[in-house]
């Protein structure tokens, strides 16, 4: 029993110095991850990533390394992991993937790989092929990790960025016999939201931009609820993010209890109308990159004369510029 003591020495040594593999072939390097919102604000983090899948690739784009973020490590905001030194690593990011998986992740080439919801995933056989909403989900990717030598190392953050829109929409006034009425939490009418992305790639492309020769999208079935304030339908749920364009639109379908179709909106044409006034759309039309998670708003009011669109009051931003 005396000569047990110095394995456990060596061992000891090991540990030590963060290398625990013959040679001091790999060793830890802590990940580190940023996500400061609308208001840079680093609590952001905390406050909208629950969940965060982290894959790292080689040179060659080989996966090497699969992992999801403990608890702890979501708290600090980082993941210790092991890599041998002496290479160059890709590191992929994706928060919040709780309904959605990888797909074609072992295909060697980053730019063909996604994240796809599981109610339309090609591999899973009880999908439903029917989306509600996306999840809120978050990408964030660093390239050219550089592991000099054996040793603890440390990365820079790797900067999160939101892959989805949360969406508002509210209709009020609508009479199919007698208006909105609270049975339960049933819903006399529906929408659909047309002509959106069905999945992210490894570098936050969503599946209808223009890198990509095929447009993949998939129409949205969202759950309504009568609002808080009895007054109309809230219909609350998330799309990938894709700003629609003339060539390129979607569009909100109300439909009555039987189907029918009863109203249709523009969100191309609601975003260029009402986009400023919510803050999204900059005053040359073009959309405002630097909001991550300004909620696109949308109010839909039914009255005698016709239907009237608008801006929720408490989505109204103030523009007036100071003097």
């Amino acid at each position: 029993m005396k000569y047990a003591k110095y394995p456990l020495i060596l061992l000891f040594v090991a540990l030590v110095t963060g290398c625990i593999f013959e040679g001091m072939d790999e060793c830890y390097s802590t990940i580190r991850f940023s996500y400061t919102g609308d208001n840079g604000d680093e609590a952001q983090f905390a406050d909208k990533i629950k969940k965060v899948d982290l894959y790292v690739f080689d040179e060659d784009e080989n996966l090497v390394l699969e992992h999801t973020l403990t608890p702890s490590e979501l708290d600090s905001r980082s993941a210790r992991v092991l890599l041998p030194p002496g290479k160059t690593y890709h590191a992929v990011a994706i928060g919040n993937a709780n309904n959605s998986s990888p797909h074609m992740l072992h295909e060697g080439e980053i730019d063909k790989m996604q994240i796809i919801h599981n109610a339309v995933h090609p591999d899973i056989e009880t999908a439903n092929r029917q989306l509600e909403s996306h999840d809120h989900l978050y990408h964030g990717s660093m390239m050219n990790i550089a592991i000099p030598k054996a040793g603890e190392y440390t990365t820079e953050p790797i900067q999160m960025n939101a892959s989805h829109f949360d969406m508002s929409v509210k209709v009020i006034g609508y009479n199919e016999q007698t208006g909105p009425t609270r049975q339960g939490d049933d819903v006399s009418i529906s929408i659909e939201h047309t002509n959106m992305p069905v999945w992210i790639d490894f570098e936050n492309r969503h599946s209808k931009h223009s890198h990509f020769t095929e447009d993949v999208a998939q129409t949205h079935y969202p759950k309504g609820a009568i609002a808080d304030d009895s007054n109309g339908y809230l219909f609350e749920y998330s799309v990938l993010r894709h700003v629609p364009t003339e060539d390129d639109d979607s569009e909100i379908i109300l439909r009555d209890s039987r189907g029918n179709e009863v109203y249709r909106l523009s969100v191309m044409n609601y975003l260029a109308e009402f986009g400023e006034g919510q803050g999204l759309m900059r005053p040359d039309g073009s959309f405002n990159t630097d909001l991550h998670e300004k909620p696109i708003a949308i109010e839909i009011e039914f009255l005698n004369i016709g239907v009237e669109v608008r801006i929720p009051d408490w989505a109204i931003v103030d523009t007036t510029p100071d003097f």
